[in-house]
């Protein structure tokens, strides 16, 4: 084994934290359920800008699988900047559902309203005015939709539990509960591998 000088401090090892925090699109996975034929769901991931770096957390650390809060010479939570946050990426704790309109009867409308609000939170939804009233283009997005991918946008990381199948333990996990507008914020390119994989080498 090779030996090095370096030293790992256990204060170091901070826990990820809920919190609304900037990010960018990163990945979106279509999906026609089989049961429901004329609805699409997306599971959507997003990473943590770097602008995490300038939010200001209440800190904790991972102690025997679990979050503990970090305190100081008081023993009071101390806080601290979300460094650590930044880059880590996060995907949608459930699905974003689309029903084909010509699907929804009468009144069924708010069963697309996650999805509108999705499109809202990432500024690409289309206002059309009818008969002296403002609607919303139920525009559909694709797989990987390079429209879409790089997008800035503030998600709300919340934690949720799930059983796990493989040894029927119950787990907790950080996930994107919801998304919001991330005002100003920067899009980033995203290398789309899809289109790589297409490109023949001469």
């Amino acid at each position: 084994m090779k030996k090095h000088d370096e030293l790992f401090d256990p204060k170091d090892n901070l826990a990820l934290v809920p919190g609304i925090f900037p990010a960018n699109i990163i990945s979106i996975t279509r999906s026609v359920p089989d049961k429901y034929p004329d609805a699409v769901t997306y599971k959507i991931e997003a990473k943590i800008s770097n602008k995490a770096k300038d939010i200001t957390v209440p800190l904790f650390r991972m102690e025997d699988g679990k979050r503990v809060p970090v305190l100081n010479e008081l023993g009071e939570q101390t806080s601290g900047l979300a460094t650590f946050m930044a880059g880590k990426e996060f995907r949608t704790i459930r699905d974003v559902w689309f029903h084909n309109p010509s699907s929804l009867k009468k009144g069924e409308s708010w069963k697309n309203r996650s999805y509108i609000d999705l499109l809202d939170a990432l500024c690409v939804s289309r206002k059309i005015k009818k008969d002296k009233t403002d609607f919303v283009a139920l525009d559909e997005m694709e797989n990987n939709d390079p429209e879409i991918l790089g997008l800035p946008v503030m998600v709300n990381l919340k934690e949720h539990s799930f059983t796990s199948k493989k040894d029927g333990s119950t787990r907790t996990l950080l996930g994107i509960a919801n998304f919001l507008k991330w005002e100003n914020g920067d899009k980033i390119e995203i290398k789309n591998e899809e289109e790589d994989d297409e490109k023949v080498p001469f």
